[in-house]
């Protein structure tokens, strides 16, 4: 290869291990073993199984590939990620300076697989890692002119078609037999793990020197690393001269890439050479492990730093660990480090900014997935609101098109859950030879059992189909219901673009006017299931690559090729006898000795070799090298490699097992209001179960809090509290590095699921061919992304099997569908890429750590610290209350007032008002009114003959209602609501009005009222609202995959146990809800606030207090039917629900159900008898008055609406209102004494927003 190079730095990172680091430090070494996947077992192993040695004393080499070459690329219309191929050949190069320099050089084939030709030529598949082998590869190598790839033997057919690859060749006897062959990307078939961790990449991105040929005794040792690409075409910059789209397209390259060039720029690369150093090895076979205490590991052992958090969210474990460390936190830094976090930090200082952060806390406990859709008719952008009026033929079309969309998200639930029903009997027909010997797993007597349930054409005994048959009716149902909604336009390669487009098409279809209406989109409520348990490690160093800056490369020509030492140049030229020894090959690539010789002159090891060629002391050389700098460079120095040697020790992966205890049903665990709390009504007597996992490890709280709590400061200035923490957790000189992760795989293994990669169908299986009947692809059926030859199911549908049965040797755990328990762990390692462990919880047994599992003190989040420990001999319990483990949401819905079953998103004319009341204080009264705010009357106290007061309703004094009858019919509800006999009760109707008031005192009592003086004669208007709640699965209830669940009758934990619900929320000032009638019920109103009024009723009953029963919480049982409430609410705030099984949801009252009510309400006054005259309403611009008489009465001073008097004798007249003079003054009419009733029509709508 010839043609300018750019020489990309890599980081190398070289393991000195000896007999005593052996003996010293524990190793984790696990193989990413695909041939596991023919016993339908995962390639990755579970926690504490597998290898845990590190192999023999040696060193141990890995290099980092760039990050842009790790990246992969995703296409917009398929989906599919591509990832760039990466270098495939590798010189590593050792020195050992002594006398002389000797050099020893190997050739790493990366991609070379082991065969007798590679074994013949030195390949050790010892130090080679594994690699699926697709049917293309192989035939590439079957066709390779290279005897190491066309003699390559894999396992034979029906079996898992696996090789080893990463051939380490002694480089005299190297040469380059197929640079044509490479096929390396940076990802391995479901390992992301697989460019970091060496066990994985053996002989591909890493290297073993056995140190043969090094001689006796302690010394050290330098490696210099540098990678290519065998074929010019695979180079990420061979394509840029190509790109006649730009201007400076090599620019373009550098900049895609994320690297920059530091020296001379002027001149454009065409290929890539990668240069990675490790200078000043130690290396002592013999004796102590290298570095001693400087040695990161080794002074981990001994940290007083090492602390564990465990919390919700990495956010909450990571707050409260440093409140932990910081005492001085508790005073109100750690809420502010909370509300920070959160992004709440502005309305923490509010009256209710504690409560909003709380809520937003406890949403961040859940991860979401998508409920689906909804549509809606908008104006488009450039027409005002008006233009959304829709009409009657549109309402039906849109009211047919959301029942069609919900019809199609409840059938893709159902077709989820077969699918997975459907892979996991395919995943137990295949392991099925390894778990039935000697003897059959419990409940499936023979493989036929499992393999008729694959057939479409079976029937069972009972006459139930097979699955698969159930799973392509279900396929049929979904497509119909697909060809109902709009659809992505195939011809649109942009996957946002393309459901646009169909969107549109489906609208013109129906004849919408674009320029006017466009449908949209908008998502559904989502579905929620919990987080698995999160831990926070401080005290360890996160990762370089965590906090790394982008390469700074250099061109060729700008590589180190003279030192100058007291004037005197030292060049390569000028030092024969090192030059002759540095490794040369013909079919090198050009280049490859300029970085070797840039390797000569910035090892400091080499002062004496440079010297002694010199004729310059050893000291002046070395001390010329140390600067690192000109004099002694007069060019750019490598980015990476140059800083001292110690032993590397950055933490790759968390390794856990905790210990679960499932506490019981429901009735052990007390509803608060906001979550659960464990509360036994009897001891406990769960048996705990073992859990366990492995997971990468991140260092996200830090970096980016640290990165985030930085820019906030300097942008805003911020709390002396928040600076504080700056500076003594991210800024100090010492700053606390902290690492996080989740227990990955928690929750997936109480329900019997593996997260770990699986075995999926290979793209040739079929199920059996019977009959009439043809066969269909396995992977199909089951909807994986990739498999749709037939079309049976939209790519947007596909996807939803990602796991697969949890077995170990054919046991499962038991099968819990819901969580609700106490765990704390008994194991906690933590490993880097070489395999080096720090194990900070030991297990007690096989295992000691820096804690002991029983008794180390873990720092749980206070969300998650139980009152009650079920082990009490366990120092640290984290608490689990109950959550539903499956996509699960709370279904709140306003519906039709009259009609419960038409929801109000989906059905046309849907109005979920029932009725509108309005508080009289004048009168101690309720006005009611209809839900287009028809008057409907006045329920007040009256006084009986025996002084006993109750409640009694008054019809309005005109109009057409004169009966509770007429209230009836015009609003159902309502009238049940005010006909109850338990309002009528003069301690109850007080409570009702008082409770009103509470509430409403609490939650901004004036509003944005036209004239806040009406309030001191009526109160808000409430509206009378009709909804239903439902705990909603997304799927069926999950089954038990295991063995003994397969063919058992499916679980009924999960739709038998009720989960409270509690209504509005005082504390957060944003909720309008004053009380509830539950179901059908109106002889109690379950409130928001506690009436002040100690007055001895029943009817008034705040919500969560005591009762016979227990406090007085809706009870949802998941998947029943919903249950109907009426809500009496102030219109201008939602209504919050707050379960603790799911975030809190919230229901508004759209406003245009509200100004049309509220702009004609009636408020009436009743008016003793007053004296006053009649006289003819004045004329006013030559307008007819109406009505034509007037009485004369001092006009109230709320002026803003219209006044009319209703003289109830001898039948309801109105009168105008003309305002009485303060002066004595004779009129022409007569005086008389009349009652009746003052009425205001008045538009009690909030006023705009100020301008």
């Amino acid at each position: 290869m010839t043609g300018p190079a750019l020489v990309v730095p890599v980081q190398l990172d070289a393991l000195s291990v000896n007999a005593q680091l052996i003996a010293r430090d524990g190793f984790r070494w696990w193989r990413y073993d695909y041939a596991a996947l023919d016993e339908f077992s995962s390639p990755e192993p579970v926690a504490q199984q597998d290898g845990i040695t590190g192999g023999g004393p040696g060193v141990r080499l890995h290099w980092v590939i760039p990050d842009a070459l790790r990246q992969g690329v995703q296409d917009a219309r398929t989906g599919t990620i591509e990832h760039p191929l990466v270098p495939n050949r590798w010189l590593v190069s050792r020195f050992v300076q002594g006398a002389t320099l000797s050099a020893t050089s190997w050739v790493v084939e990366s991609d070379c697989p082991y065969s007798p030709a590679s074994k013949a030529a030195g390949a050790d598949v010892a130090q080679m890692s594994m690699c699926l082998v697709d049917s293309d590869l192989a035939r590439r190598w079957a066709a390779s002119p290279d005897p190491c790839r066309n003699t390559v033997q894999l396992p034979p057919a029906g079996r898992t078609p696996y090789a080893m690859i990463g051939a380490a060749f002694p480089l005299a006897q190297w040469q380059e037999r197929d640079p044509d062959s490479a096929f390396l990307t940076a990802l391995a078939p479901g390992n992301v793990a697989f460019p970091i961790y060496t066990p994985h990449n053996r002989g591909v991105f890493s290297f073993y020197d056995a140190m043969a040929g090094v001689p006796a005794g302690a010394g050290t040792v330098s490696y210099a690393v540098v990678g290519w690409h065998s074929s010019a075409d695979d180079d990420p910059l061979a394509g840029w001269a190509a790109d006649s789209g730009s201007d400076t397209p090599y620019l373009d390259a550098l900049s895609a890439l994320d690297w920059s060039v530091a020296g001379d720029r002027a001149q454009p690369a065409t290929r890539t050479l990668y240069e990675g150093l490790a200078l000043g090895v130690a290396w002592d076979p013999s004796g102590p492990p290298a570095c001693g205490e400087q040695d990161p590991l080794a002074a981990l052992k001994h940290s007083p730093d090492i602390d564990v958090g465990v919390g919700n969210t990495t956010t909450d474990a990571f707050t409260s660990l440093l409140a932990a460390r910081a005492p001085d936190l508790r005073s109100g830094g750690e809420q502010l480090l909370r509300a920070f976090q959160y992004d709440l930090l502005p309305v923490l200082g509010e009256v209710n900014g504690e409560a909003l952060l709380d809520r937003s806390i406890r949403r961040a406990w859940h991860g979401s997935s998508a409920g689906g859709y909804r549509w809606e008719i908008v104006a488009a952008e450039d027409q005002d609101a008006s233009a959304a009026t829709l009409t009657v033929g549109e309402r039906t079309w849109l009211a047919q098109l959301n029942a069609d969309q919900l019809r199609l998200d409840l059938a893709l639930g159902d077709l989820d859950a077969l699918q997975w029903r459907f892979h996991e009997l395919w995943w137990k027909a295949g392991r099925y030879p390894s778990d039935s010997f000697p003897d059959p797993p419990p409940g499936v007597a023979s493989q036929e059992q499992l393999t008729q349930q694959l057939d479409p054409t079976f029937v069972a005994g009972d006459g139930t189909a097979s699955v698969a048959r159930q799973l392509l009716d279900q396929l049929a149902t979904v497509r119909a219901l697909a060809d109902r909604v709009p659809q992505p336009d195939p011809h649109v390669p942009d996957p946002q673009d393309a459901l646009t487009a169909g969107i549109g098409a489906f609208a013109r279809a129906r004849g919408l006017d674009a320029t006017a209406k466009v449908l949209k989109a908008v998502e559904a409520p989502r579905y929620w299931m919990p987080n698995d348990p999160v831990v926070v490690v401080s005290g360890v160093q996160p990762p370089d690559e965590s906090t790394a800056t982008p390469p700074v490369a250099r061109l060729q020509s700008d590589l180190v090729a003279s030192l100058t030492v007291d004037g005197v140049p030292a060049t390569l030229a000028g030092m024969p006898a090192l030059a002759a020894a540095l490794p040369a090959r013909a079919g090198l690539p050009d280049g490859v000795g300029a970085v070797l010789a840039e390797w000569l002159l910035v090892d400091p090891a080499n002062a004496t070799l440079i010297g002694q060629a010199l004729g310059k002391p050893p000291g002046d050389v070395a001390k010329a090298i140390a600067t690192r700098a000109a004099p002694a460079y007069s060019s750019p120095l490598p980015a990476l490699g140059l800083i001292p040697w110690v032993q590397p020790w950055q933490p790759m992966f968390v390794e856990w097992a905790a210990a679960y205890a499932p506490l019981g049903d429901g009735a052990q665990w007390a509803f608060d209001g906001e979550d659960y709390r464990y509360a036994p009504r009897t001891p406990a007597t769960a048996t705990p179960q073992s859990l366990s996992g492995i997971s990468l490890l991140s260092p996200h709280a830090q970096v980016v809090m640290g990165a985030r709590l930085q820019t906030f400061l300097d942008q805003f200035g911020g709390s002396a509290e928040l600076r504080h923490v700056y500076e003594e957790i991210f800024g100090g000189r010492t700053p606390l590095p902290v690492l996080t992760q989740a227990l990955t795989g928690f929750n997936a293994q109480l329900t019997v699921r593996d997260q770990r990669a699986m075995r999926r169908p290979a793209p040739a299986e079929q199920t059996p061919v019977t009959g009439s009947e043809p066969s269909y692809s396995i992977a199909e059926l089951a909807g994986f992304p990739d498999a749709d030859a037939a079309g049976l199911l939209a790519a947007r549908y596909r996807g939803a099997v990602t796991t697969a049965p949890f077995m170990v040797a054919g046991v499962s755990p038991p099968f819990q569908p819901l969580r609700q328990g106490q765990m704390w762990l008994t194991y906690l390692a933590l490993y880097d890429k070489f395999g080096r462990t720090l194990t900070v919880v030991g297990d007690g047994r096989s295992e000691s750590g820096i804690h002991d599992a029983a008794n180390f003190p873990a720092v749980v989040d206070p969300a998650m610290a139980p009152t009650a420990k079920a082990v009490p001999n366990v120092a640290s319990v984290v608490e689990l209350p109950p959550r539903i483990l499956q996509p699960t949401r709370l279904d709140f819905d306003l519906v039709d007032g009259r009609d419960d079953a038409r929801l109000l998103w989906r059905d046309a004319d849907a109005n979920p008002v029932c009725g509108w009341l309005l508080p009289n204080h004048l009168d101690h009264s309720v006005l009611v009114f209809g839900p287009d705010g028809t008057a409907l009357g006045e329920v007040r106290l009256v006084v009986a003959a025996d002084g006993t007061r109750s409640g009694h309703w008054d019809p309005p004094p005109h109009g057409d209602v004169r009966t509770m009858a007429d209230v009836a019919a015009a609003a159902p509800r309502l009238a049940q609501m005010i006909s109850a006999p338990a309002l009528a009760q003069e301690a109850a109707f007080d409570a009702f009005l008082d409770a009103i008031d509470t509430t409403l005192w609490t939650t901004d009592p004036l509003g944005a009222r036209r004239d806040q003086a009406l309030s001191v004669l009526i109160g808000r208007p409430l509206a009378l609202v009709r909804a239903s709640l439902r705990l909603s699965l997304r799927q069926p209830p999950r089954r038990d995959p295991s063995w003994a669940g397969t063919f058992a009758a499916p679980s009924t934990a999960v739709r038998q146990q009720p989960f409270a619900v509690r209504l509005g929320d005082l504390a957060t000032r944003d909720d309008g809800l004053i009380g509830y009638f539950a179901h059908e019920d109106y002889s109690t109103l379950n409130t928001v606030a506690t009436p002040r009024t100690q007055t001895a009723q029943g009817y008034v009953h705040p919500i969560g207090a005591p009762g016979a029963d227990g406090p007085n919480y809706l009870a949802l049982r998941p998947d029943a039917a919903p249950a109907p409430i009426t809500m009496l609410v102030d219109p201008r705030a939602g209504v919050h629900a707050t379960t603790g099984v799911v975030p809190v949801v919230r229901a508004d009252l759209p406003g245009p159900f509200v100004a049309r009510a509220l702009r004609r309400l009636e408020v009436t006054f009743r008016l003793e008898p007053a004296l006053t005259y009649v006289q003819p309403t004045p004329t006013i611009a030559g307008t007819t008055p109406d009505p034509a008489s007037s009485v004369v009465l001092p006009i109230p001073s709320e002026r803003a609406g219209t006044w009319t008097f209703w003289d109830q004798e001898p039948a309801w007249t109105p009168y105008g209102l003309v305002d009485a003079t303060p002066g004595a003054e004779l009129k022409p009419y007569l005086a008389s004494l009349r009652d009746g009733r003052l009425q205001l029509v008045v538009d009690l709508a909030d006023a705009p927003p100020p301008t």
